[in-house]
């Protein structure tokens, strides 16, 4: 570290010759300057460590040197040492006020002088870094938004750090008076701060306290506020401005409550005030109304358009049910539960589909059937998702609460009255009775029940044929899902498909049923029946799975069965897949067939349709039934045949099941038919003897 640099600025030669004798002996390098603008232009060009200035100079005196040289930024705190010959006390003070750091009276005694000025620098040395302190305190105070204040208890007379004045406002008053600081306190927090404080002085308890500022402007400032009692005659705090992480305190607790998809209360929330209004019911004699709403078909459209879609229809969902609540029964979405304790209904995305909606106080039970209704009405209409309108109508079920009840049976029984509505048809509502839970009691065993059978390979298939009008040749054999389960015999699809698909199970039963599909249909080729074509069910859900056509390929592959004796069915559902060409394109290409199956009952579109890769379509046994005395079952049956045909697809009837109905579709040229006329489904072994016993066709 190289020695202090001190600069000597003097008019008088020897005088300067002297004191860099006295300084270097003492180990200090020294520059020096013969008058005012010499020293100003060389202390400019390298800032020493002190000047040596003596004032009585011609041209630039130290006066003006000295000014000059504290206006600079560079040079605003190197120490001064003034020499003057002068005594009058004016001359000193004058110097002192320009911003000298000490003076040096002529004659100098140059032995002296370097301890003198090696004082000096200590003194800055000290100086500077308890300014440097201050800095970094400033700093880290304002990092942290953490100001500082002390106030003279005798006196009332406030001193504060600046960042204090700029939370509390600039124009703060460091006067005596006992509202210095509560100038700026929030008024609705003022009477707290003020008897606190109060308890300091008087009990001397330390102040802990957040409260609220009102900012210049008007905006409001959230600080933590301290404050201890130093000796008997001063308090010393501080304050720190908390406004940022009280907000993010707010939005991490309004994230903890609220749904990220559509903006409503979630379940974490609803838990909480469900049991705040029970509880509060129990004390006023009155009821709490839960509604339990779930959107019919929500995930045939999810499944079919995507989930992107699927998001879009809740959201316009939840929107459409705050905006059918009346004021008075106001939807409101607190962020915490302290905000839900005003006593108002709230509604709440409680998973998936399902929207759960609480109506605290209830005197009538007319409010909350006013109230579905209202809902019902709101969510009827249609919805346009990713381009495409869909109709998704809601289920809602109703249950109000009973002395002692808690929020998990409640909860039981709207579940159950949703239930009982989605049974009826759906696009309405129904109050809960214990039938209905005894219902859904047997609908969750059921789902558990299925659980278990697909694990122990209770489901299997049996296999109904479909034959050509024009030859009697067995034309395909369709593959059916049953589920023999120990004790209760053999379920129907109707039975237990529905609840697969709402569990989640029907892409694990899709998969089994195609491998057992696969494997008969070899057993078949084998007998000499090789020409007969397998036909699967399988769903949207399926169709968009991962690795689904790696899975169909596989199942072929390990019956040892030609990809052109498969034949997929497919609901027209996918007719609502974002790119339903593509989706089976690659299996077409392999050689699978693909029939549309059920075609009048869902999104029957010539739009749609005329993209679909698929071979054949299947009338849907609804309208057979009519045929052929049914008018309007003829003219549907009729234009059906007629439009595929020219389309180059088959066209296949189910539920053939009487001779007339055979006739006329034989005679509208239909290709093939299927039901209980052709034959029952039965088992593999049954089919085999069926297809052997069967006279060959003419």
């Amino acid at each position: 570290m190289s020695a202090p640099e001190v600069l000597v600025v003097d008019d008088d030669r020897l005088t300067r010759l002297l004191a860099r004798e006295a300084l270097e002996g003492a180990g200090l390098r020294v520059r020096e300057a013969g008058d005012g603008q010499e020293a100003l232009e060389n202390a400019q060009e390298t800032a020493p460590d002190l000047v040596l200035l003596d004032l009585n100079m011609p041209h630039v005196d130290g006066f003006e040197a000295l000014s000059r040289l504290r206006s600079s930024a560079s040079l605003l705190h190197v120490p001064v040492l003034v020499l003057t010959a002068r005594d009058d006390p004016d001359s000193v003070q004058r110097a002192y006020d320009l911003g000298a750091t000490d003076f040096l009276a002529k004659p100098i005694h140059f032995q002296l002088l370097p301890h003198r000025v090696r004082y000096v620098l200590r003194a800055q040395e000290a100086i500077t870094a308890l300014r440097e302190s201050g800095r970094r305190l400033e700093r880290s105070q304002r990092m942290a938004r953490v100001a500082d204040w002390e106030l003279d208890i005798r006196t009332g007379r406030l001193r504060f750090s600046r960042l204090f004045g700029e939370i509390f406002g600039q124009e703060l008053d460091p006067s005596p008076g006992p509202n210095s600081l509560l100038v700026r306190v929030h008024p609705d927090d003022r009477a707290r701060v003020e008897f606190e404080l109060g308890l300091l002085r008087t009990e001397q308890k330390p102040f802990s306290e957040d409260h609220r500022l009102l900012g210049r402007d008007g905006e409001v400032i959230e600080v933590h506020h301290e404050a201890k009692l130093v000796g008997r005659s001063q308090i010393s705090g501080t304050v720190q401005d908390i406004s940022a992480r009280k907000a993010a305190e707010r939005r991490v607790g309004q994230l903890a409550f609220t749904d990220a998809l559509t903006g409503l209360p979630n379940r974490a929330f609803l838990a909480e005030h469900l049991s705040y209004a029970l509880a509060r019911a129990e004390r006023s004699g009155r009821q709490v109304a839960l509604l339990c709403l779930d959107l019919d078909r929500f995930k045939r459209i999810n499944d079919t358009l995507g989930h992107h879609a699927g998001d879009e229809l809740l959201q316009a969902a939840a929107a459409r049910l705050r905006a059918c609540v009346r004021r008075s029964d106001a939807v409101v979405r607190p962020t915490s539960l302290e905000g839900a304790r005003s006593g108002g209904p709230s509604v709440s995305r409680f998973g998936g589909e399902e929207f759960l909606v609480v109506l605290p106080d209830v005197e009538d039970p007319r409010e909350p059937a006013l109230l579905a209704e209202r809902i019902v009405a709101a969510l009827l209409e249609p919805y346009v998702v990713s381009g495409r309108e869909v109709v998704s109508a809601p289920s809602l079920g109703i249950a109000l609460s009973e002395p002692g009840m808690d929020s998990s049976a409640l909860l039981s029984q709207a579940d159950a009255a949703m239930y009982e509505a989605k049974g009826r048809g759906g696009g309405g509502f129904c109050f809960h009775s214990q039938e209905m839970t005894e219902r859904v009691r047997q609908r969750l065993l059921l789902e558990n029940s299925l659980r278990r059978g697909l694990a122990e390979d209770q489901v299997g298939c049996v296999f109904q044929p479909c034959v050509d009008l024009a030859t009697g040749a067995v034309r395909s054999v369709e593959a059916l899902a049953r589920w023999t389960q120990p004790g209760h015999g053999t379920r129907m699809p109707a039975e237990f498909i529905p609840v697969a698909e709402e569990a989640g199970l029907i892409v694990p039963l899709g998969e089994r049923v195609l491998a057992e599909a696969c494997r008969a249909a070899a057993r078949w080729a084998e007998a000499g029946f090789a020409d007969v074509v397998v036909s699967v069910n399988v769903s949207a859900r399926q169709l968009q799975a991962d690795g689904f056509h790696a899975q169909v390929l596989g199942a072929l592959a390990n019956a040892g069965l030609a990809p052109d004796r498969l034949e997929l069915e497919l609901t027209e559902s996918v007719l609502l897949l974002p790119e339903p060409a593509l989706a089976l394109q690659r299996l077409r290409a392999e050689g699978v067939r693909v029939a549309l199956d059920d075609f009048g009952t869902g999104f029957s579109s010539l739009r749609y349709l005329k993209d679909l890769p698929a071979d054949a379509v299947k009338i849907d046994q609804s309208f057979v039934a009519g045929l052929p005395g049914d008018g309007a079952s003829v003219a549907i049956a009729s234009a059906v045949i007629q439009l595929m045909s020219q389309l180059g697809l088959d066209v296949v009837a189910e539920g053939v099941e009487t001779e007339a109905q055979h006739r006329f579709l034989r005679d509208q040229g239909c290709d093939s038919v299927q039901g209980y006329l052709v034959a029952r489904p039965m088992p593999v072994e049954q089919l085999l003897v069926w297809l052997s016993e069967r006279p060959s066709p003419a």
